[in-house]
């Protein structure tokens, strides 16, 4: 007899007895155990992958809810918590058909106040203005930090008359809430506002800057502020402040 045989029948040879003598004491036993071993494994498994699954899904979670505050930070000024200029350019998206108004809104003697008061102080201006702007403006319009000093707010749907008054609020608005320095003394703060119309067939809002900011530099050379803004092709500048 091979080898291979002889290990075969010295197997079978050990294990009929045993399982002759289960299935003589018991037979369900000897099917029912082994059954209840294999469940209790299965069922141990499976809660190990809902685990697993459940964890997988809380930290997919985790880092979507990172990954959307993450995109929204990239849209906002970290000083105002206001619109940055990516996220004013992708507010604009959807007003592209839309008739408005932009203004270009700009911190008067700026570096005046830097350089008199610091900077520290010079980031409190900046809060209160950007804080002022947007108390001043409906809840559909749009308000965004450009860069430094220089703000925008754009109005949708707007008619003249409404720019008007809006403008003219803004820069009474900021003229009129002072801020304090640190050894008591009031500190000065205007803006000067430049706006253009853009019509529903205007999309270019770079070509809308620029205009809004041709009426915001005679705003500045005309004594500062003040806010001027220029209505449809053909009509004259409109100054709204003396």
């Amino acid at each position: 007899m091979k080898l291979s045989n002889l290990r075969l029948v010295t197997w079978l040879l050990g294990i009929i007895p045993t399982w002759s003598f289960a299935a003589q004491s018991d037979p369900f036993e000897a099917i029912a155990r082994p059954l209840m071993e294999l469940s209790v494994v299965l069922i141990a498994n499976l809660i190990f992958f809902v685990c697993l699954l459940g964890f997988v899904i809380i930290n997919a979670n985790k880092v979507n809810r990172r990954l959307k505050v993450a995109e929204r930070n990239i849209d906002i000024d970290p000083l105002t918590q206001i619109l940055n200029r990516r996220g004013l350019n992708s507010s604009l998206d959807k007003y592209k058909q839309t008739q408005g108004f932009y203004f270009v809104v700009d911190i008067d003697d700026f570096k005046k106040i830097n350089d008199t008061y610091g900077h520290n102080i010079g980031d409190e201006v900046i809060l209160h203005v950007a804080s002022v702007l947007q108390a001043q403006v409906r809840e559909e319009d749009l308000v965004a930090r450009y860069g430094g000093e220089e703000f925008i707010v754009y109005l949708p749907s707007t008619s003249r008359e409404t720019a008007t008054q809006a403008a003219n609020r803004l820069v009474d608005a900021t003229r009129n809430k002072q801020i304090s320095s640190s050894d008591g003394n009031n500190i000065p703060i205007t803006i000067s506002l430049g706006g253009f119309e853009k019509s529903e067939s205007e999309l270019d809002f770079d070509s809308i800057f620029s205009n809004a900011d041709k009426q915001l530099y005679m705003a500045k050379s005309s004594g500062k502020n003040k806010a001027m803004i220029q209505f449809a092709i053909n009509e004259s500048n409109a100054p709204l402040i003396a």
